[in-house]
């Protein structure tokens, strides 16, 4: 595989805490993080990600989209 398409992983979720794993996502910028900043994401705008990232966000309520999505990954 070429070099350039070879993904870094540089935090495991296996031994985090949901919070612990919240805070290391702050540091990077992830598949739907990509998204929003191309303006490509339905539901997050460039800003969105920049405050998200900066912890500018008040808490989002979990629901049970979200609850499904943290089972699938």
């Amino acid at each position: 595989m070429n070099k350039i398409m070879q993904a870094k992983i540089y935090a495991s979720k296996a031994n985090m805490t949901q919070e612990a794993w919240l805070e290391s996502r702050r540091h990077g910028i992830g598949g739907s993080d990509a998204a929003g900043i191309m303006g490509l994401h339905p539901y997050k705008s460039a800003y969105q990600v920049y405050l998200d990232k900066r912890g500018e966000l008040p808490e989002q309520p979990d629901n049970e989209q979200m609850r499904q999505g943290r089972d699938f990954e």
